[in-house]
């Protein structure tokens, strides 16, 4: 009889058929559990593949990660970490995050970095924007049903909001997804190139009413090319700061 020199388990057993000795290979524990292992990752990778393709529209940004990150916004990529490592409490709480401020400093990335590393914990995310969400709509037909469909992924991340055209039309889809997703108490991660004074007193009340829900369910955090800083002072903002290096 074999015995496994690893985890001392058999590595065949006897059999006896019509009066016949025979030596049957079977499994050994730690043989047993690399099978397992390669089973888990393979229905991993499989489901992480699903969500992938899934996720970004319309452009495909799954190649962007944290590990490919230069760090040239050391404190928004600790940031995003962060909030990452404490989805689960975001998740009960429903809070998204708000990336605000200049062109060109890195919100879109690090928002498919955020995106593709909840992914790899099988959480399915939607990022998209407002552009393209439009011409779903106007494809599907109905907007609550293209809403709804919104509301089977767990974290919707909007990108480049007030991108979009300036209409009426445009603003109550806006509202209206940001209102349906908030109110489902969902995590939903934005980011814009308003400013703060821009966000916090809007000329419209149709755009004051939307910036005012994503204040409610989301972090704020102002990003610039230099010098970051966290826009509001919120318990919940100052509890998920600490730990942060300034």
């Amino acid at each position: 009889m074999e015995i496994c020199e690893v985890c001392g388990v058999p590595k065949t057993r006897t059999m006896y058929v019509c009066g016949k000795k025979f030596e049957m290979k079977q499994l050994c524990a730690c043989e047993g559990e690399k099978l397992r292992r390669e089973e888990h990752d393979f229905k991993h990778r499989n489901l992480v593949r699903q969500l992938t393709q899934q996720c970004f529209f319309p452009n495909d940004l799954s190649h962007k990660t944290f590990e490919k990150d230069d760090n040239a916004n050391e404190e928004l990529t600790l940031i995003a970490k962060k909030y990452v490592e404490e989805f689960e409490q975001h998740r009960k709480n429903g809070k998204g995050l708000l990336l605000f401020g200049e062109c060109d400093v890195g919100k879109s990335y690090i928002s498919a970095c955020i995106a593709n590393a909840l992914i790899e914990k099988e959480i399915s995310v939607r990022m998209t924007n407002f552009s393209h969400i439009s011409s779903c709509i106007e494809s599907w037909g109905s907007r609550k049903e293209y809403i709804d469909h919104l509301l089977t992924f767990q974290v919707l991340i909007i990108d480049d909001l007030n991108a979009e055209r300036d209409t009426a039309y445009m603003s109550e889809i806006v509202y209206q997804v940001v209102d349906t997703w908030t109110n489902a108490n969902k995590p939903i991660i934005v980011t814009t190139n308003l400013t703060k004074e821009q966000l916090l007193k809007p000329k419209r009340q149709s755009d004051s009413r939307i910036y005012t829900r994503l204040f409610e369910k989301c972090i704020p955090y102002e990003v610039k090319s230099k010098h970051r800083r966290i826009a509001e002072c919120s318990e919940y903002t100052k509890e998920f700061m600490r730990g942060i290096k300034k």
